[in-house]
């Protein structure tokens, strides 16, 4: 029998911190305090290291190489961020470090794809956050602060071009920030979007800053859903090449994206050459999967 003794198990990222919403709602306590500053600052120490080599990936643009992996190890990262995120905010204390949280609290939800976590993080960004402190702003992080109002606008895009919540954002940014490229961005997809105009948007896409890029990799499902759908209504078949080309997918990606999204049949499908959107003895439309 060996006697080599297993190795520890590695510690979860700020495992050692409580969650202050599980407290608030009377949760025993059992772990430190987040509503202290210097907690704070060494769990977002530890957060960042950890953050670095996942924002290099984007930024470098070698995020999509082996993507889910990377999700995986971000999750920790993630949970951590939520818990910084909850003692900044019950601290009420808006400065650059609470800038810096939140930044970081963003990044790693886009690389980890959590929009649920990434639109509560970017609306207190970009709503609370930045109002109280942009009056001191040094010139690189004034325009870090425009990319991160163009990410929360192409979220709001993402879920509803037409919401009330995507136009009052706009209403509430200054000329000189509308201006800006990151919200022209924004305009030219929403612009692309709103007329359909599917090959300009995957054009846009190509050209997107990487965390940009990173919140409408989620859209574009839903966009050649929206194609599709037009393109069943003008069509009785095409080319899976043509298709595939139009949609921005390899020939076999097409295939499985009909196949699992959109829920086509194996006799739309085919020889795998062309698919049939619809047979001549039926004028049925299939509606894209929401």
């Amino acid at each position: 029998m060996s006697r080599l003794k297993p190795a520890p198990a590695t510690k979860r990222l700020g495992a050692e911190y409580a969650l202050i919403s599980k407290q608030d709602h009377g949760a025993p306590s059992t772990g430190v305090s987040l509503k202290d500053r210097a907690a704070q600052e060494r769990l977002f120490r530890d957060v960042l290291e950890q953050l670095q080599p996942h924002i290099a990936a984007v930024e470098s643009g070698q995020w999509m190489q082996a993507q889910e992996a990377r999700t995986d190890k971000l999750e920790p990262i993630v949970a951590a961020c939520r818990k910084l995120r909850e003692g900044v905010y019950a601290l009420a204390q808006l400065d650059e470090f609470s800038v810096d949280v939140y930044e970081a609290a963003a990044q790693a939800c886009m690389a980890a794809q959590r929009n649920d976590e990434l639109h509560k993080t970017l609306v207190v960004l970009v709503r609370e956050i930045y109002p109280a402190v942009a009056i001191g702003l040094d010139p690189a992080r004034a325009r870090r602060r425009r990319d991160f109002i163009g990410c929360l606008a192409l979220r709001l895009l993402c879920q509803d071009a037409n919401s009330g919540e995507f136009n009052s954002l706009l209403q509430q940014l200054s000329r000189a920030d509308i201006e800006s490229p990151p919200l022209q961005f924004v305009l030219a997809v929403h612009g692309a979007v709103s007329l359909r105009r599917f090959r300009a948007f995957f054009k846009l896409c190509r050209s997107a800053s990487p965390w940009h890029a990173l919140v409408l990799e989620t859209f574009k499902s839903n966009v050649r859903q929206t194609a599709i759908s037009i393109l069943t209504a003008s069509f009785p078949s095409l080319p899976l090449s043509v298709l595939a080309h139009w949609l921005e997918l390899t020939d076999d990606n097409c295939r499985q994206f009909l196949e699992q999204t959109c829920r086509f049949t194996a006799d739309q499908l085919g020889d795998g050459l062309t698919v049939t959107f619809r047979s001549a003895h039926s004028t049925r439309v299939p509606a894209p999967v929401k």
